[in-house]
């Protein structure tokens, strides 16, 4: 029971350093990719366009985030983890670390992984611009194109409904 939580204590790595380092990278992703796409506030997109946009800034964050399909454990799970376990259970933690690393690197992982972004890419700009239809009281829905310019806006008004709620 002790190793189990230890390993479960030590997976805390990726919702700190790790994951800050992560948004760092993915928004250094996004920024190229709008760049590169010559995307500003004025060009027009549609759920299609937008969800391809997403899609490539996630392909391009995994890049940045990963690199190589083995870097992915050591991002996620560094061997430096196993130094801060209670030597009594450092073997068993140890080995509950190399099986987790173990499916991180297995190329099904990264092909789970990308198709998850791709569906949750399209969802997410079906999602957003339908926010935005209803933002903007459409009573039918549409298929744009809309400025991305607007999404910026709409995003403004969400966080504001949601502190409000």
């Amino acid at each position: 029971l002790a190793a189990h939580e230890a390993f479960l204590l030590s997976l805390g790595h990726f919702q700190s350093a790790s994951c800050n380092d992560i948004a760092k990278l993915i928004r250094k992703a996004v920024c190229d990719v709008m760049e590169r796409e010559e995307m500003g506030p004025q060009v027009s997109v549609t759920e299609e366009t937008l969800g391809n946009l997403f899609e490539v800034c996630c392909r391009e964050a995994d890049k940045e985030c990963v690199g190589k399909q083995s870097d992915i454990a050591s991002r996620l799970l560094p061997e430096s983890l196993e130094a801060k376990i209670d030597a009594k259970i450092r073997a068993k933690v140890k080995a509950l670390l190399d099986e987790a690393r173990d499916y991180l690197e297995s190329p099904q992982f990264l092909q789970v992984f990308q198709a998850c972004c791709t569906c949750a890419s399209k969802n997410f700009a079906a999602a957003l611009l339908e926010d935005l239809q209803v933002a903007a009281g459409d009573t039918h829905i549409g298929i744009g194109p809309w400025p991305l310019a607007k999404l910026g806006r709409l995003r403004r008004r969400r966080r504001l409904r949601m502190r409000a709620g």
